[in-house]
């Protein structure tokens, strides 16, 4: 078995894993629209500012950047692209890590808890950087590693990263951090929880020849 055959079969793992998101819970909604205001507050955009949504579930962060006329396009697998094509909402499925767009296709790319299901953290992130604007944006969420919620043992959680290491990713793939800040609150089962956010400039091409 050479190697193509062998990671056409690890990925073919990997995709037993796969769950569809179910809605974001009510109680996070605010964060979600908030850091969304947030950032096109922060870095205001043009009319019509293309968007992509790296697993966007059934499609709450696209209506909200499309309430702040942005064009947004959303990424995910399995059901929640159906969920959100039956609203009228622009999706397609593909793997985060595997992004069938042009070279700086987007604005902005919002990546809210999807960075951890990759097993190849590095390589998604210069395929974010790939099809990012030169000096575009890049909204990263993920949970916090080791905390009391345990994040690691999660399905299809292959990456929950410390930060440190987070942080030289996103340099190694050609992003500066503009901002950062950690967000504190509980699971379901009411253990703390940590998320944290980063703010993220394209600044140089991740691919050098």
């Amino acid at each position: 078995m050479d190697f193509s055959q062998r990671m056409s079969r690890f990925l073919d793992q990997l995709e037993r894993d796969i769950y569809p998101e179910p809605p974001t819970p009510s109680g996070l909604l605010p964060h979600v629209r908030e850091s969304i205001a947030r950032l096109v507050r922060l870095y205001p955009q043009r009319e019509g500012a293309k968007v992509l949504d790296i697993g966007c579930g059934t499609g709450f962060a696209l209506k909200t950047f499309a309430e702040f006329g942005l064009d947004p396009t959303g990424i995910a697998l399995g059901k929640d692209v159906q969920d959100c094509l039956a609203q009228g909402l622009h999706a397609v499925e593909m793997n985060l890590s595997h992004l069938d767009f042009a070279d700086q296709s987007f604005d902005i790319v919002w990546s809210r808890h999807s960075l951890e299901h990759s097993p190849f953290p590095l390589f998604t992130l210069m395929e974010i950087n790939r099809i990012t604007k030169l000096y575009g944006l890049v909204y990263i969420e993920v949970p916090a590693a080791e905390s009391a919620a345990t994040h690691e043992l999660n399905p299809n959680h292959y990456s929950v990263l410390g930060k440190s290491m987070l942080l030289s990713l996103f340099e190694r793939a050609g992003f500066q951090v503009l901002k950062s800040r950690d967000i504190e609150g509980t699971t379901h089962l009411g253990a703390p929880d940590t998320y944290w956010t980063f703010i993220l400039s394209k600044v140089q091409t991740a691919y050098r020849d």
